[in-house]
């Protein structure tokens, strides 16, 4: 992988997949590694929103997958955004900020059996100097995506029937034309495909965000 870091402020080129799948995130360009952080016990990733982030080229997506993330957004960003993006061949998943000025953190999508959530459905700005656990369960065994903050569920849309690329890269803290960095500190992030871990995925990432849910 590459050498640990050591102390707050390190650049950090790669995080490591610790379920053992070998889905580790990495960046090869030391100007866009984000910074490892510590204070009080918590330890996280400051990404600073002047182009900083981490990617994974080829990463194995099941039909039902979920995807569950600790952050504090540190300033306003672009409305496209984005804290996290699945990108495959003319499919696309992601959380994004939706409303310039804003972070209303939305389910966004192209191309899946699902219609894209709006922002008229997603009112509340998360800019508030707090982190929050924002999880996004795609579940094709119920036919539905559910979007999750803080343990709640906020929003769900049926006509979910699964994803149709096997194959998708994927970008934490950047959009899929490599622009509109977002400015967080990342506490975790975590996939999984059992939607009855969510709960428990949320508790996780809440703790490392020294927070609970």
């Amino acid at each position: 992988m590459t050498v640990p870091v050591t102390a707050s402020g390190d650049p950090v080129g790669a995080v490591a997949d610790k379920s053992g799948n070998g889905f580790h995130l990495t960046q090869s360009e030391s100007a866009r590694r984000p910074v490892y952080r510590t204070s009080g016990g918590l330890h996280w990733l400051e990404f600073d929103g002047s182009g900083q982030y981490l990617s994974r080229a080829s990463f194995a997506v099941p039909d039902t997958i979920s995807v569950g993330q600790a952050f504090e957004v540190l300033s306003t960003p672009h409305l496209n955004s984005f804290s996290y993006i699945f990108t495959g061949s003319g499919e696309k998943f992601a959380r994004r900020a939706q409303v310039a000025g804003q972070f209303r953190g939305t389910f966004f999508n192209n191309g899946l059996s699902v219609a894209s959530r709006s922002a008229s459905e997603a009112p509340v700005d998360w800019i508030d100097g707090a982190p929050h656990v924002f999880a996004d369960v795609l579940d094709a065994s119920a036919g539905a995506v559910v979007q999750r903050v803080d343990g709640v569920q906020g929003w769900s849309k049926s006509g979910y029937t699964g994803l149709s690329v096997p194959d998708y890269t994927l970008l934490v803290g950047i959009n899929d034309f490599i622009a509109h960095p977002i400015a967080m500190n990342l506490y975790g992030m975590t996939v999984w495909a059992d939607v009855a871990e969510t709960q428990a995925a949320e508790a996780r990432l809440a703790a490392r965000a020294g927070m609970a849910i």
